[in-house]
């Protein structure tokens, strides 16, 4: 607005009009929240459009509680199987005191894409039951109930949950039981050890493996061990024995060395008294023992060493070839007190082996022992290493389909009209 005086020039005076425009509204980016198990999501949170610029926030999220002034936010978001199904929910708030008083919110179902998990649960006793339930999305195309290598009970396409039933329980039934569920993202197993207990009574029933399980005491309340004092005894023992035992070498080893040195003064003697010395008699007084056995050399790995007696290995039955030699199939006996034979996969290096490639196939158990259980990682068993330094052995999860090249090459003859029982090897293409 301007003014003029003749006398006194001219005035000006100047207003700025402000126009807030609220948000037209929101859109969560991608449309499509569609995520894959183990993946990172990247969410984004858009307002179109308002002035001033509005406040926006992520509710339900501890990573983001607070509004931010922007026209978009992001939200990181480390996909598991707990996230699917969960509503991402963006809220966004005017920052004009015109325009309070009229939230947006704007909502997005998490679609998670993950592979099967298997959940066992076991009725024993002289019945016994198994049954499997499996959570998977997309749902499992196929459940297999197995014990050892015998085939149970196979579910249909469309079915999450399967069940075995037994009567008048027997000792053929102890054993690994493992069910199996594939769907297009992967494959989860879980497996269990079952016992064939018999009581003094002659009564026979199918239990779990035997596990340590702690009682409650009931007058403190705290979770103690029944067997804490019987261990203890126990513990007490084995350490009085081991001293007594440590003890006892070390008395042998320090008589051994008198003796010998004895034994060679002796030779000595007779040979500066009658200027010589029979060979004979020398082998006598000096060598007449029997040569030291040599002592068994040290696990590189205690933890996992098993005795080489307990591993039966079939040589005529090469199931595989590995990075250093042939793999062979084999049987695993006695381990755990468990008396049920246990079908393995033997990895075995080469004859005449470089000094590098030993070295090399003692990094892979390494490599191995480190990785642990993971449901991506065939199970190591554990590995024979002090029987012979040089000639190692790898006991490894026994894989009835062999590796993936061969398992692949078996489905597509399968699907080009080869003759097959098994329905493993019948694949479906989830590409289209």
């Amino acid at each position: 607005c301007t003014i003029g005086f003749p006398s006194r020039g001219v005035r000006t005076v100047r207003s700025a009009v402000d126009v807030a425009v609220p948000t037209s509204g929101l859109e969560i980016q991608p449309s499509n929240a569609t995520f894959m198990e183990g993946t990172v999501a990247k969410v984004s949170c858009v307002a179109k459009g308002g002035r001033p610029t509005p406040n926006l926030r992520w509710i339900n999220r501890t990573d983001s509680p607070n509004f931010t002034q922007t026209h978009e936010i992001e939200l990181s978001i480390d996909i598991s199987a707990d996230y699917n199904r969960q509503q991402l929910v963006c809220e966004e708030k005017q920052a004009h005191p015109l325009l309070e008083g009229h939230p947006i919110r704007k909502r997005s179902v998490l679609n998670v894409l993950y592979r099967p998990r298997v959940h066992l649960e076991i009725r024993g006793g002289r019945n016994l039951t198994i049954s499997c339930g499996v959570d998977a999305n997309p749902p499992p195309t196929h459940i297999e109930l197995t014990r050892g290598n015998k085939t149970l009970i196979v579910a249909h396409e469309s079915e999450t949950y399967i069940e075995y039933a037994k009567t008048n329980v027997q000792q053929s039934d102890a054993g690994r039981y493992q069910c199996v569920a594939v769907n297009s993202v992967g494959r989860h197993v879980n497996f269990v050890w079952l016992d064939y207990n018999c009581s003094t009574s002659g009564e026979c029933e199918i239990v779990k493996h035997k596990e340590v399980t702690p009682s409650v005491d009931p007058e403190h309340g705290n979770g103690t061990n029944k067997d804490d004092n019987d261990n203890r005894d126990l513990l007490y023992v084995l350490i009085a024995a081991g001293v007594l035992g440590l003890v006892g070498a070390v008395f042998l080893f320090i008589h051994g060395v008198r003796r010998k040195r004895k034994r060679k003064q002796t030779a000595y003697k007779g040979f500066a008294v009658h200027g010589s010395i029979s060979e004979d008699s020398a082998l006598v007084s000096i060598d007449d023992r029997p040569p030291m056995p040599l002592p068994r050399p040290k696990s590189r790995f205690p933890k996992f060493e098993l005795m080489r007696q307990c591993l039966d290995m079939d040589t005529s039955c090469v199931h595989g070839r590995g990075a250093f030699g042939k793999v062979y199939k084999g049987t695993l006996t006695g381990i755990n007190n468990n008396p049920v034979p246990l079908t393995v996969a033997v990895k075995t290096i080469k004859e005449h082996a470089t000094e590098e490639e030993i070295q090399a196939f003692y990094d892979e158990i390494g490599i191995i022992t480190d990785i642990g259980s993971h449901i991506n990682v065939l199970y190591m068993h554990g590995c024979c290493t002090t029987h012979d330094p040089t000639r190692p052995l790898l006991i490894m999860e026994f894989m009835e389909y062999g590796d993936l090249l061969h398992f692949l090459e078996k489905c597509r003859q399968v699907k080009n009209g080869a003759p097959c029982d098994d329905p493993m090897y019948r694949m479906e293409d989830k590409t289209t």
